[in-house]
């Protein structure tokens, strides 16, 4: 075993090696001897339930160079009013288990159609697929093209999901004929599978037993248009399978409370189920939504009133389905709880193949942090967004992450507009929208700075997780792939990538945290010697926050970073102490190469997918923070041990 010194820092690594005796008390091996055997063994001896459903532009952020710029003051403190809250509604505890929620109302229909949602699914045979023009028509005068912008729909075994806004009168709808416009004489055939229609959000049709390919060739059973016979009828629940879409994907809890996201077919009522024990049949159903049509159809599910610390049971249940899984969550501990804590993270997938997640479910981490690049949609497009949100969330193996551990998330460049994007490219405002509906984040921002930032309490550690590129001005980075939108907001370059409005909010939350560790989380890495799409391309924020940090006293701050894809454990120098940067990238993409020279580095992984495993002891006399890089297998790479004095 290997064993190096950087200052006062201890980091060890051997590949698929561990750091043995010196391993932080408290931190588990399971993962060692997990990766050892099957994933399937792994999952098992990890006690998590399975039950998901599987689905279906490389960047330019791995260039390091140097920049410089002129300086400004510093912004004056944000009031702690405005800053977002983590745990909303944690007010009380009900020592007697989950208390049952009263179901809403049904939403109310109106005498006219406003959004008309369209869900088609190509067969699995041959060719099934096309590139071809295809519309839909459900009246005379009444037909759409079938297209998301930004993206190759209509492949073999995808689902797709249009929304179409319309103002219609109720009952107009009459039919359901699937057609080509297309003048080609023997253009790409097209299978469908599967069609269902709702009409802001009421199921009106589905068919999964289509006879014919649309095209305009001469092949057996292909036509050019098809109006199914039976009209407008319903011959199967949805083109998913089922009610529930996608999901479940536990948010993060509060000591008193937890939170569940889920995405269904249509607007149905759905719940969440929680008891204190896995046999559900006498648990209370303790939250209720109605999912819109206008969201997506997705839901965040909260139940309050619940113990600190505390394991409970939950099946995510849409109508009258009450099929799906029962599996485990548990509510955050109390900040005064000093209790060893394990979060791992990671950034940038893009491969639809991601085995990576089960290695990583099966250290049994108590938060997940998706640090950025969580998907490559590259669009400003709405639906576009959500065929990228949906078509991840539907990994099988991701799926089992999310459903068993708390999860977090913000955003980098690709799953925000574009390569290199900033707060001067259009669409922001649909990029926010698509993320709200897509995470389960106990805050979005401000209302003065719309963004994905919050900050997050886990016991002895607090999370601020940041928004750099909302607020991100340009910096004429040749790597840019959107357009500035013509009257861009006034982002001057000495605001830095955060703005105004969220420095001050980040300042003020960390210097009021009690929290042994401070992990400060950004997409963009914050070492001075990255590329222009860093923090190094601004040099007055990043002394700004150093300053701060020295200033206002605040110790344990621990920098999180992905995007550059190879992982890497670095110093960013300080005023009282060098800041320590964790960088995990990438969970399923290309590697970039590591640069032994780099300024800062104590170490570099670039020889396949990774992640960051943490854990943070706070029972010691000096708390430990642990920092593990683990390849694909889930087997050690290197390790790096922070000692909170070292922090001050």
């Amino acid at each position: 075993m290997q064993r190096l010194r950087w200052g006062a820092w201890v980091a060890c690594g051997l590949v698929l090696g561990a750091c043995g005796a010196d391993k932080a008390p408290g931190a588990s091996s399971f993962a060692e001897d997990a990766s050892s055997g099957s994933d399937a063994e792994a999952m098992r001896d990890a006690g998590v339930d399975s039950g998901v459903q599987d689905s279906g532009a490389q960047d330019s952020d791995v260039q390091d160079s140097g920049v410089q710029d002129s300086a400004i003051q510093p912004d004056t403190a944000l009031d702690s009013s405005e800053a977002p809250d983590a745990a909303p509604g944690d007010t009380s505890t009900d020592p007697t288990g989950p208390t049952p929620a009263e179901p809403p109302p049904a939403p109310e229909v109106g005498d006219r159609i406003e959004i008309v949602s369209v869900t088609v699914r190509t067969g699995t045979n041959t060719n099934a697929e096309t590139d071809a023009p295809v519309e839909l028509c459900l009246a005379d005068g009444l037909c759409s093209r079938l297209n998301v912008v930004d993206v190759n729909d209509r492949e073999n075994g995808n689902t797709e999901v249009y929304h179409l806004e319309v103002d219609l009168p109720v009952g107009a709808i009459d039919r359901v004929t699937l057609r080509t416009p297309d003048d080609d004489p023997d253009n790409d055939r097209w299978t469908p599978a599967c069609v269902d229609i709702r009409v802001d959000g009421a199921p009106l049709h589905c068919n999964d037993a289509i006879p014919v390919h649309i095209g305009t060739g001469d092949s057996a059973g292909e036509v050019v248009s098809w109006t199914d016979p039976r009209g407008v009828h319903q011959a199967c629940t949805s083109c998913w399978g089922g009610a529930l879409t996608h999901g479940p994907l536990i948010g993060p809890p509060g000591p008193t409370s937890v939170r569940v996201w889920a995405r269904a077919d249509a607007t149905r009522l759905t719940g969440l189920r929680l008891g204190t024990t896995r046999d559900l049949r006498d648990a209370p159903v303790v939250a209720w939504a109605w999912p819109r049509a206008e969201d997506d159809f997705t839901v965040d599910l909260v139940a309050e009133g619940l113990a600190p610390d505390t394991e409970y049971f939950y099946r995510v249940e849409v109508g009258d389905d009450t099929t799906q899984p029962v599996r485990s969550l548990r509510t955050a501990p109390e900040a005064t709880q000093a209790l060893p804590t394990r979060l791992a993270f990671g950034s940038c997938t893009r491969q639809v193949e991601q085995p990576i997640f089960t290695p990583i479910l099966a250290t049994r981490p108590d938060l997940f942090l998706f640090i950025g690049d969580n998907n490559y949609a590259n669009s400003r497009d709405r639906d576009a967004l959500r065929w990228h949100y949906r078509r991840f969330r539907g990994v099988r193996e991701r799926g089992e992450l999310v459903a068993n551990t708390p999860t977090l998330a913000i955003w980098d460049d690709h799953d925000f507009l574009a390569n290199n994007s900033n707060g001067t490219c259009p669409g922001r405002a649909d990029a926010l929208g698509a993320f709200e509906e897509y995470w389960a984040n106990p805050a979005h921002g401000l209302p003065e700075a719309p963004g994905v930032f919050f900050n997050y309490r886990w016991g002895a550690a607090e999370l601020f997780l940041l928004d750099c590129r909302m607020h991100r001005p340009d910096v004429g980075d040749g790597g840019r792939t959107c357009e500035p939108e013509a009257n861009p907001p006034d982002l001057p370059r000495e605001g830095g990538p955060l703005g105004a409005v969220q420095e001050r909010w980040l300042v003020e939350r960390l210097s009021a945290s009690d929290a042994v560790f401070k992990l400060v989380a950004c997409g963009s890495r914050f070492t001075p010697a990255g590329s222009l799409d860093s923090w190094a391309a601004f040099p007055e924020a990043s002394a700004r926050l150093t300053e701060a940090i020295a200033d206002q006293q605040v110790g344990g701050v621990v920098f999180l970073s992905g995007d550059i894809h190879r992982s890497a454990l670095a110093t960013v120098p300080g005023i009282t102490y060098d800041v320590p940067e964790i960088t995990s990238s990438p969970l399923a993409n290309s590697n970039s190469t590591c640069n032994p020279d780099a300024a800062g580095q104590i170490a570099c992984f670039d020889d396949g997918n990774s992640f960051v495993l943490i854990d943070i002891d706070p029972t010691l006399p000096d708390p430990t923070l642990t920092a593990s890089v683990r390849d694909e297998s889930g087997a050690q790479v290197v390790e790096m041990v922070i000692r909170r004095s070292e922090l001050e």
